[in-house]
């Protein structure tokens, strides 16, 4: 099957890193490539993943990482997954909530490449089912599959969302992220980052979709 095309990533900030890890895309990344698997099999449990990819329920998320056991084992669950999905380089941080730099560029390609089996199938499944009020820039697309994040960083806001989003006759992997002054200005750029994505959707390359 043709993967979608992943566009390159997208920012209003200079940088393209992304920091962020449990509330954010890495937890995503990490339950997609048979995480939630090995959560629930140490103790962790569907309704944990559920909070966690759809409301970025701290406390679940955390429950999740936890489950697998020391910090350094989930971190390198975590990195495994990453390489698996063509990322050769990104180093996650064996700290929960920590400051794990996922390139956007890199967090594209892994969209481009999510993996297979019943894990994976119910992760993307809850990446369907985002909840209302977290559906800004990706959400705005009818079926998009996506995962979000937000933090305080340098006395400002990152917001940045990553997934596959419907265009034209296909999907595109795509990955943007904005810094702003509040939540509410970074949720409003990335709205504004995602109409301009949408007005571009005839002319962007795309693949089948999952």
């Amino acid at each position: 099957m043709r993967r979608p095309h992943h566009s390159p990533g997208q920012t209003l900030r200079p940088s393209s890193r992304v920091a962020g890890l449990l509330a954010g895309s890495i937890l995503a990344a990490w339950l997609l490539g048979g995480g939630l698997g090995l959560a629930v099999a140490a103790g962790g449990s569907d309704a944990a993943a559920v909070l966690a990819i759809t409301q970025s329920d701290n406390a679940a998320a955390r429950e999740l990482w936890n489950s697998i056991g020391a910090a350094g084992d989930a971190a390198a669950a975590a990195e495994a997954v990453l390489r698996a999905g063509g990322d050769p380089a990104t180093a996650i941080l064996p700290t929960p909530f920590g400051h794990t730099v996922w390139d956007l560029g890199a967090q594209a390609g892994f969209a481009a490449n999510f993996p297979s089996g019943a894990a994976a199938d119910r992760v993307w499944e809850l990446m369907g089912q985002i909840d209302q009020s977290q559906r800004w820039g990706l959400g705005r697309f009818d079926g998009a599959r996506f995962k979000g994040g937000w933090s305080p960083d340098d006395a400002a806001y990152l917001v940045r969302q990553f997934g596959q989003v419907p265009l034209g006759a296909g999907c595109a992997a795509v990955a943007m992220a904005a810094g702003a002054p509040s939540f509410e200005a970074g949720t409003d750029a990335m709205n504004q980052l995602a109409d301009a994505l949408a007005v571009l959707a005839e002319s962007l390359p795309t693949g089948n979709c999952r």
